[in-house]
């Protein structure tokens, strides 16, 4: 109940809702309601399953079965394909660095090239992947009850494997 009254009044403040404006949205009394965020009263099933539609969150987060909300799936999403897009282009480089070197000095030139091409993708890509972790675990910071694994960069792996198989096997060259 401590989860559900602390993402509730956080979701609230977040959307810029008064505790009356609730109120009336679940067609309770602005004490009743106040309750719900205190955490000595319930709502009712008619109230709760007004609620994801009036916070616009889902119903799991704010009962707190999961510590992600909207906001840091969305900001998750980016970071995850950022991770993806440096993991390819230093897939890239490698293979770039693979080439064989040749005698001719227009096709070693074309090489260096496209190795400094492909370092530079790699820089820029490793500050977006940075740049979007630092934002979510801002975002995340703010959640009330969240769960402190998710401040660990290691914790995404699963969401950034999960991610790469879906885009590899729906991408890949049909026979």
């Amino acid at each position: 109940m401590e989860i559900f009254s602390a993402r509730l009044k956080w979701l609230r403040e977040k959307q810029g809702i008064t505790q009356k404006d609730m109120a009336e949205f679940l067609s309770v009394s602005q004490p009743y309601y106040g309750r719900f965020e205190k955490g000595t009263g319930q709502p009712n099933l008619e109230s709760l399953v007004k609620l994801p539609i009036i916070l616009d969150e889902s119903l799991d987060f704010i009962c707190g079965v999961t510590s992600i909300d909207r906001e840091a799936r969305d900001i998750s999403k980016v970071y995850i394909h950022a991770r993806h897009a440096l993991s390819l282009s230093q897939e890239r480089l490698d293979t770039i660095m693979e080439l064989p070197s040749s005698e001719n000095k227009l096709n070693f030139e074309h090489k260096i090239e496209l190795i400094e091409r492909e370092r530079v993708r790699i820089r820029n890509y490793q500050l977006d992947k940075d740049h979007y972790f630092s934002l979510l675990i801002d975002h995340l910071n703010t959640i009330p009850f969240v769960d402190t694994k998710l401040f660990d960069e290691e914790s995404w792996d699963f969401e950034y494997d999960k991610f790469a198989k879906f885009n590899y096997s729906n991408f890949k060259r049909k026979p």
